[in-house]
């Protein structure tokens, strides 16, 4: 079965190579005919070859082969948990190459490919060339779009290679992609449940609407900061109001505190927009007592809240917004609040 395959793969890499039939036998010793029989399917590259082809495509015979070795659920996720411990420990290049190794060795696993590319873009900013690792999740990510079997891995595929790109600047072709990506809303969720009770399944006639609405509350909840960001000056007070009123009813701060981070510092940067320093200084504060009961609710700084700290700490001296708070003392001081919880970290 894999076998079937190595032509092809040949075929692709010898033309990504930018290579001719002719040019590819010379370097490899053989004829041409041969390597057209190759990629024709007609007759196999003798063993001894294997490792000069894969060398010289720098892929390893496995992937060469066709053959696609697969990792489960449990071990990507241990392998992430791994990977966060690293990068608190090491260079964030450091840690990239894992991701790079895994991503060589299971080059047909479309999940942990994912996986390692949501990474390497969550703190593609860590690296001494942020740009270059935006490049390369595009490539990794266009692969798993193009070639996955798997609607809902290709489409966070194409979601994540389209984040890339507005952070390149490319929006035309990040707005290709998000158009293909946005679906009708459907009632296939509530007609499956339905079908699930009257077979007796109530347990996942329960599960999948549980799991629907837990899903449409994270999108929500995230839509809300981006609300906030683009309303009309106008509608500042309505935003809060509405807005507000949902967090509460849904208790965001004990169960969607990120969420609710997320709008506190929204909020900041929408009063800062309209120059109302006191409301603004108001949510930045309520922004900062939040990450700390957050931390120290833990009684350690998660990985994923020095991210949020280095975020917040450098997009607020960078942010044009926030130039109306820069004489305020409140705001220096939750600066430097912000900044002695990251030395804690880095203890």
């Amino acid at each position: 079965m894999y076998l079937n395959k190595m032509g092809e793969i040949i075929a692709q890499k010898r033309k990504e190579s930018g290579m001719t039939q002719a040019e590819l036998a010379e370097y490899i010793g053989v004829s041409k005919p041969a390597v057209s029989k190759w990629e024709s399917g007609y007759s196999l590259p003798d063993i001894a070859l294997l490792p000069v082809l894969a060398s010289f495509f720098d892929i390893s015979i496995d992937e060469l082969m066709g053959y696609q070795p697969k990792m489960n659920e449990r071990n990507i996720d241990a392998i992430h948990k791994k990977l966060i411990k690293n990068l608190s420990e090491l260079s964030a290049d450091t840690v990239f190459s894992e991701c790079r190794s895994y991503i060589r060795k299971y080059y047909f696993c479309w999940q942990l490919i994912l996986k390692m590319s949501q990474f390497m873009y969550d703190h593609y900013t860590m690296s001494a060339d942020p740009q270059e690792v935006l490049k390369e999740i595009i490539r990794y990510t266009k692969r798993i779009y193009d070639h996955c079997d798997d609607s809902m891995i290709s489409k966070k595929a194409g979601y994540l290679n389209a984040c890339c790109l507005v952070n390149l600047n490319e929006f035309d072709e990040a707005q290709k992609i998000l158009e293909n990506l946005i679906e009708p809303v459907t009632n296939a969720t509530m007609l499956l449940a339905f079908i699930y009770n009257e077979q007796g399944k109530k347990n996942d006639a329960e599960k999948i609407i549980t799991d629907f609405i837990e899903q449409n509350l994270q999108l929500m909840f995230a839509a809300i900061s981006s609300a906030c960001l683009y309303a009309d000056e106008t509608d500042t007070e309505v935003c809060l109001q509405k807005y507000s009123a949902l967090f509460a009813l849904f208790e965001a701060e004990k169960y969607y505190p990120e969420h609710l981070l997320k709008f506190y510092y929204a909020m900041s940067i929408m009063y800062c927009n309209t120059k109302n320093k006191e409301a603004a200084l108001n949510y930045f504060c309520k922004f900062t007592a939040l990450l700390e009961h957050k931390i120290h609710d833990k009684n350690e700084i998660q990985f994923s809240d020095k991210m949020i700290l280095e975020t917040v700490i450098n997009f607020t001296a960078e942010n044009k917004a926030f130039r109306i708070l820069y004489d305020e003392e409140q705001y220096n001081e939750i600066i430097n609040q912000l900044k002695k919880l990251l030395e804690e970290y880095n203890g």
